[in-house]
């Protein structure tokens, strides 16, 4: 009987080490983060209905979720400068546009936005590019104005402004346009 209990004391002991190891690991383990698909309701007309997401660094290092818009068949790599991006407005290819109101280049090793105005009114033309980016990267104002981004326009078009990191309208530090 003693041998019994004995047994049944260590049986329990350590039945009940184990239940509390299992409890505090499971404790002390970080929640999964789950995208909600329903989110960021845009998807890459490469693969309709499907939204995938990617991560680029902000200009203040911390990243920033975006949609993947490398995949989207409005963004067109640049033939002669691989990892070279253009969204929306190119001016090669089959689907250049010879005179685009403004042009957005994506360096994807520094992880860069250029943007050109290259049309007047330039406030209207930021307005509008500022307006696509919010939409084609799913992010909002804050989340832009973090990027890594430069907003000019060439001195032959608006020679006030040129030579000017114009900002995001809605960013601190941005230039008021007309």
């Amino acid at each position: 009987m003693k041998k019994f209990l004995i047994i049944l004391s260590i049986v329990l002991c350590t039945g009940l080490l184990a239940g509390i190891w299992f409890w505090y690991s499971k404790k002390n383990e970080p929640e999964p983060i789950v995208p909600d698909p329903t989110a960021f309701p845009v998807s890459s007309s490469q693969n309709p209905g499907v939204t995938t997401r990617m991560t680029i660094a902000g200009a203040d290092g911390a990243p920033i979720s975006v949609i993947n818009f490398l995949v989207d068949a409005d963004t067109v790599e640049d033939p002669a400068n691989p990892g070279y991006y253009y969204l929306e407005y190119q001016t090669f290819g089959s689907k250049a546009v010879e005179t685009p109101p403004y042009l957005i280049t994506y360096i994807k090793e520094t992880q860069y936005f250029n943007i050109t105005i290259s049309e007047e009114p330039i406030g209207e033309m930021r307005k509008k590019a500022e307006n696509y980016l919010l939409g084609k990267l799913g992010v909002t104002k804050l989340e832009l104005c973090n990027v890594n981004y430069t907003i000019a326009t060439p001195s032959s078009l608006n020679s006030t402004f040129a030579g000017t990191n114009l900002g995001f309208s809605f960013c601190p530090g941005a230039i008021t346009l007309p």
